[in-house]
């Protein structure tokens, strides 16, 4: 398993900050629903908890986020099991999102 680091500036949280937690994505309708209602809630960023697509398709992976979230939504994750073989896919998308907060 990989460990990254990612530069982050000490910074006050608004008292209302919304983050949606989530794992077991996929790639289907009813993950791009979980996606809208995310979006509708008006959460403010997503850890997801692994298990993203089941498909090792980091790029479909990220089309699905940024289609319905926008190209700016914040989004942290930690690995689960069935991303392990297209990981370094994965952390490249990933690093990605982190920045965007």
């Amino acid at each position: 398993m990989a460990v990254a680091a990612v530069p982050a500036r000490a910074q006050e949280v608004e008292p209302d900050l919304k983050v949606a937690f989530f794992g077991d994505q996929g790639l289907n309708a009813r993950s791009q629903a979980v996606l809208r209602m995310v979006k509708a809630e008006g959460a403010d960023m997503i850890l997801l908890l692994g298990d993203f697509d089941y498909h090792d398709d980091a790029d479909a992976f990220d089309d699905q986020l940024t289609r319905i979230l926008g190209a700016g939504f914040p989004v942290f994750a930690a690995m689960g099991n069935h991303d392990v073989r297209a990981w370094p896919a994965y952390r490249q998308k990933l690093r990605r999102c982190a920045l965007r907060g």
